[in-house]
């Protein structure tokens, strides 16, 4: 028996740490999962071609809920490959979550919809420690694609929209940064500003809070801001911070150009697309 899943990484328009309202846009680095019942469990994660060792504690939560829900006892041999930096703030979580969900449900069959598939990632997540708020907003994007707007509180996803084809900048640093720190951090003083930029992005304006918001939370959370200043000098059509970072990205413009800029000041880059 094999079960196979599939899921991609997404970008951060708003970051729900300090109101619960987030949005995210899908982008086309994508997740595999696949899973066979084996004579022993194993997992094997491959990024970009070589196995990395990873904290398994979300694969392990995934799987004992599988184990009691559907009474799996069948010992798995789970393959994950990723195009997905891991820890940087592009939702490798979240999409290692639905393409592992996903798998498990091609296996046993259980037909879970796509809403059942993000409710449980967000659950799971939590669970795990991986995540803050449930992440709902970064389990939509990665799932679907689009812009998606989501109220990680009450767990409800407010608004979907396809924003076509896009090319997109990654810029990070050799850095990694735990999610879990996060739960226990204050976030009161820069509430008020992420509810105002909330607003705005209610109203449309998803571009120019993706922007404050890479401003607000990179200065928050004691990275710079350069990155997507320096963006918006290579006409961006939108430019921020992913997560609790420490990766920006660049949306359109002149990507060319930018990506030599971020090679110039030791940055990372990967060239890829909204979808």
């Amino acid at each position: 028996m094999e079960g196979f899943g599939e899921a991609y990484s997404a970008v951060t328009v708003l970051n729900a740490f300090a109101t619960g309202l987030g949005s995210a846009i899908g982008i086309n680095l994508k997740v595999t999962a696949r899973v066979k019942t084996a004579s022993e469990d194993h997992l094997r994660v491959v990024y970009r071609c070589r196995e990395i060792r990873v904290d398994d504690i979300l694969v392990k939560t995934i799987v004992k809920y599988f184990r009691k829900k559907y009474n799996l006892n069948s010992r798995l041999k789970i393959e994950i490959e990723t195009e997905i930096p891991p820890k940087i703030g592009l939702k490798s979580s979240s999409a290692v979550a639905n393409a592992l969900i996903k798998a498990l449900t091609d296996l046993i069959g259980s037909g879970l919809s796509e809403e059942e598939i993000l409710r449980l990632n967000s659950r799971l997540s939590l669970e795990a420690g991986v995540s803050v708020t449930g992440a709902l907003d970064d389990a939509a994007a990665s799932l679907y694609g689009g812009l998606v707007i989501t109220d990680n509180n009450r767990g409800e996803i407010l608004y979907r929209r396809d924003i076509g084809r896009k090319e997109v900048l990654i810029a990070y640093p050799n850095e990694a940064r735990e999610t879990g720190i996060y739960r226990s951090f204050d976030f009161t003083p820069i509430k008020d500003i992420v509810k105002a930029i909330g607003e705005m992005l209610l109203r449309g304006l998803w571009r120019e809070a993706a922007i404050l918001n890479g401003l607000v939370y990179s200065g928050f959370l004691g990275l710079s801001p350069k990155p997507i200043l320096k963006a918006l000098e290579f006409d961006a059509e939108t430019s921020g911070l992913s997560g609790k970072g420490p990766a920006y990205y660049m949306i359109e413009g002149d990507i060319e150009g930018f990506a030599g800029e971020m090679a110039g000041i030791g940055l990372n880059t990967i060239d890829t697309y909204t979808r």
